[in-house]
């Protein structure tokens, strides 16, 4: 009886949805003699104030003072977030500017707080972001960034900033898998 509660118990936290979270990633990649800044995702703006339009530079960054911009020079509209997790930095404090950009306007200030973002004009909350900035001849070194992730988060947006290679992921969906085979074990256990 006690194996049917748990495979029922299994059964039913497999078809729950867990909420996801917001995430906005941007990863820097060595690619050739050029680095790549690649930013993606979504924010949720739960908990943002809308603090008016501003201009974005396009790509600049400033590692060590958690500040990166991307995308299409241009206004948008900014937001202040009061509370959050910061992160001290992801390198050495030195303002380098792109060579070429692409995409949606993007400025994040992820030190602490208050958080400062700059998204495109009449960004609606969850849609779908996608900006690159190109920083031609130079490196990882040469820009003041250190290899590694870094993790951010305010409202129900969580920003990874990863520098070099991204590490894989965990399936979300593992743990539970596993706990159901464990489960299936002790039942074929039992039986025999």
């Amino acid at each position: 009886m006690y194996v049917r509660r748990l495979l029922a118990a299994l059964f039913i936290m497999a078809q729950a949805t867990v909420a996801q979270a917001a995430t906005l990633t941007s990863t820097f990649t060595q690619v050739g003699a050029d680095v790549v800044l690649e930013v993606s995702g979504s924010v949720d703006l739960t908990g943002y104030i809308a603090a008016g339009p501003d201009t974005g530079s396009g790509g600049t960054i400033n590692p060590g003072l958690s500040g990166l911009s991307s995308g299409a020079a241009g206004t948008g509209d900014s937001y202040l977030a009061i509370s959050g997790v910061g992160i001290s930095g992801f390198g050495g404090v030195l303002t380098s500017t792109s060579n070429s950009n692409s995409g949606d306007t993007i400025v994040l200030a992820v030190a602490g707080a208050p958080f400062f973002l700059i998204l495109p004009t009449g960004y609606v909350s969850g849609n779908a972001l996608l900006s690159s900035s190109t920083f031609a001849s130079t490196d990882f070194t040469t820009l003041a960034l250190t290899p590694g992730s870094y993790q951010a988060s305010a409202g129900n947006t969580t920003f990874d900033i990863i520098v070099g290679a991204a590490p894989v992921p965990l399936p979300a969906a593992l743990p539970l898998l596993l706990a159901g085979f464990g489960g299936l074990g002790l039942l074929r256990r039992r039986r025999s």
